[in-house]
């Protein structure tokens, strides 16, 4: 994750979105080996990292 994370952030600086060809892309020339099954794990997971939680909007208890 450590190493997803690092490229993710250098694909933000270069404005690219965030996909799984593109960190798979970055993260083989950062020299890492992974197949596209892990890239898109790593997608799924960073996108949940950077997800805020939904609102609450169900109604508030009457008292």
């Amino acid at each position: 994750m450590p190493a997803a994370r690092t490229a993710a952030r250098t694909l933000t600086a270069e404005g690219t979105p965030l996909s799984r060809k593109a960190l798979a892309h970055q993260l083989r020339a950062d020299g890492h080996q992974l197949s596209n099954a892990t890239a898109s794990a790593l997608v799924r997971a960073l996108r949940a990292e950077t997800t805020p939680p939904a609102p609450d909007l169900s109604p508030p208890e009457a008292a």
